[in-house]
């Protein structure tokens, strides 16, 4: 056993810690959610690859030397080897860190598929800056800033992380020109681009600004790989700007919001803001913030998404271990479904448009039998119907049914015209103890005739 107290665990670090599931993974290493065995407290561990012994120790210097309130704490670190089925790893270099229970704020933004109101984001937005000018005022950058590195803890505080690609502003040779370009697509700057070298802080405020524009609208104006380089190309790069600002009309969002975001994204480093004192005395911060427990009741609404959201990421990267690329989980209402029935994963994606209204358990049922019961119960109907299909296995059972008022029609079924109502009824088993989903699909034929006869088909079931 891998775990001294019998739980599942994605193993044991360094006989301390019991590494319970895996929160974060980037370039550097993975992070996991963990118990200390000793004390039974929660943090979230840092375990770098072997190759990243830079990034560790980057990482490391910047925790143990800052504290802030907006930087996620640092609780200790050491090397040792995980234990996992009874195998053992190589030495590995661990941060341990405070638990930022809540997560990415990336989640809370994208769950809903839009930004927060802009009096929220103000209040936000500063709280990010603040961790940021500490970093700075410390003589470092951060160089990775986007919504997946900005954490909330148990309380909704804002927590930056991942300094594993920070670094020195003062630069290698001590004239601040920084040569090592790291970041995200979408979130690095343009100089990456056109420049050797750049501004560590100036690099810094252009994150700044894409984060708050994807905080404000839920988006960002260059998001793919091509897209920053295609309008530096084509010196297209302010016209798209002002585009993207158009396409957001129905936002309402202020011209104050604009300015302030465009400045921080300017293609010239040298027309954005020098440093972060000079962004938190812009207008737009300055006028109409929200407070403290507006921004908490806010965060608290989306919570419940945010968690959906992570389910279904999971899910489909279990879809994925099993060799099924495409994602099969797309709404909150799919999710819903998954979850009340626990259906097998295989055979909900065989019926992932079927929703909640359309599908029904049914416990302890000889399937054909049951069928008939219907089917015949059906034909006892003033209307006529026709079985188009029936197809029989002992783990399903479909019939597809065609209703009409002409007996004589012979059509197929794929091609009959849409005033002709088909339902397809679809038994499958989901247990070994003969426990079967039923779900019922419209194949053509009117809406409104359809939750007729399926309301029909509900009452038939229920009295038998």
């Amino acid at each position: 056993m891998d775990s001294p107290n019998n739980k599942e665990n994605k193993g044991i670090l360094d006989d301390k810690y019991i590494l319970l599931d895996k929160i974060g993974e980037g370039t550097s290493g993975k992070v996991y959610l963990s118990e200390e065995i000793v004390s039974h407290q929660k943090y979230a561990i840092k375990i770098f690859n072997e190759k990243c012994i830079d990034e560790y120790e980057r990482e490391l210097k910047i925790l143990q030397k800052i504290q802030n309130k907006n930087i996620i704490k640092y609780i200790s670190n050491g090397t040792g080897s995980k234990l996992k089925h009874g195998f053992k790893s190589n030495k590995l270099d661990y941060i341990v860190l405070e638990n930022a229970e809540k997560g990415e704020l990336f989640y809370f933004v994208s769950s809903v598929k839009k930004g927060f109101d802009e009096n929220i984001s103000k209040y936000i937005f500063k709280e990010i800056l603040y961790g940021i000018n500490s970093l700075h005022e410390n003589g470092y950058s951060h160089s990775d800033i986007k919504l997946d590195n900005i954490l909330l803890d148990r309380d909704s505080n804002i927590k930056l992380s991942d300094f594993s690609f920070s670094q020195e502003l003062k630069g290698k040779n001590g004239d601040g020109k920084l040569i090592e370009k790291k970041g995200t697509i979408g979130y690095f700057p343009p100089e990456f681009i056109t420049q050797k070298t750049y501004n560590g802080i100036k690099s810094d405020i252009y994150s700044l600004g894409i984060t708050l524009f994807a905080l404000v609208t839920g988006g960002i104006p260059f998001p793919k790989k091509n897209s920053l380089l295609d309008a530096i190309k084509t010196r297209s790069y302010n016209s798209k700007l002002k585009f993207y600002k158009e396409s957001l009309n129905d936002l309402n969002l202020s011209d104050y919001f604009f300015n302030l975001c465009f400045k921080m994204i300017s293609l010239n480093p040298d027309d954005r803001y020098n440093n972060i004192e000079e962004i938190l005395k812009d207008p737009w911060l300055n006028n109409d913030c929200s407070n403290l427990l507006d921004v908490l009741n806010e965060l608290s609404s989306r919570e419940n998404h945010v968690h959906q959201e992570k389910e279904i990421l999971n899910l489909n990267k279990q879809m994925k271990k099993e060799g099924i690329k495409k994602d099969i989980f797309r709404c909150t209402e799919e999710i819903k479904t998954f979850f009340k029935h626990d259906i097998p994963i295989k055979q909900y994606k065989e019926d992932k448009n079927v929703f909640d209204k359309n599908l029904i358990i049914l416990n302890n049922i000889q399937p054909i039998e049951f069928m008939n019961i219907i089917l015949n119960d059906i034909e006892k109907d003033d209307e006529i119907y026709n079985k188009i299909e029936i197809d029989c296995s002992p783990d399903n059972l479909k019939a597809i049914i065609k209703f009409s008022n002409d007996d004589d029609e012979e059509e197929d079924y794929e091609t009959i015209e849409f005033k002709i109502l088909i339902i397809e009824i679809k038994l499958m088993r989901i247990d070994e103890n003969d426990k079967y989903i039923m779900i019922i699909r419209r194949k053509g034929g009117d809406l409104k005739e359809f939750n007729d006869a399926l309301s029909s088909i509900k009452n038939i079931i229920e009295e038998n």
